[in-house]
């Protein structure tokens, strides 16, 4: 337990110095409302620098997150990919926030590319006392990733 204890707050200040620069500080901060409001949302600007570091992070070298040209010309995408990984751990972070605590469990699955360069929504709606549906939306609106998160 104390070894898992180390792990989650090593893990939530390399998140937090991650995310320092994509979300404004009053953003960061425990969002302390319950489940008072029914729509939750936290702005991200993802971009180059943050995909780049996230694959440095998490030792991804799949050159759809870093290298534009590789990801348009060879894969044919938009532009760069945020990464699946990123979107669920902005939603964790979000829940969390949410919460006050880490939550017992996570399910998420990615329904849509998304592609840097716009904001983008993350969202946290209460499913039900005891959890939470979340979301990350594009810029225009589409959901590109889903979870069902059990607090």
């Amino acid at each position: 337990e104390k070894v898992h204890a180390i792990e989650r707050v090593e893990l939530n200040a390399l998140f937090e110095s991650l995310i320092a620069d994509w979300v404004p500080a009053a953003r960061r901060r425990h969002i302390d409302l319950g489940f008072e409001r029914a729509h939750v949302p936290l702005h991200v600007d993802a971009n180059p620098v943050m995909l780049f570091r996230y694959s440095a992070l998490t030792f991804n070298g799949h050159r759809i997150h870093y290298d534009l040209p590789y990801s348009t010309e060879i894969e044919g995408h938009g532009g760069l990919l945020v990464h699946g990984p990123l979107q669920a751990t902005l939603m964790l972070n979000l829940a969390s926030q949410i919460h006050g605590k880490q939550p017992q469990k996570m399910a998420y699955r990615g329904v849509s590319p998304l592609v840097c360069g716009a904001p983008i929504m993350v969202d946290a709606d209460p499913a039900e006392p005891a959890g939470l549906a979340c979301c990350v939306r594009a810029a225009n609106g589409t959901v590109t990733m889903t979870a069902d998160v059990t607090l």
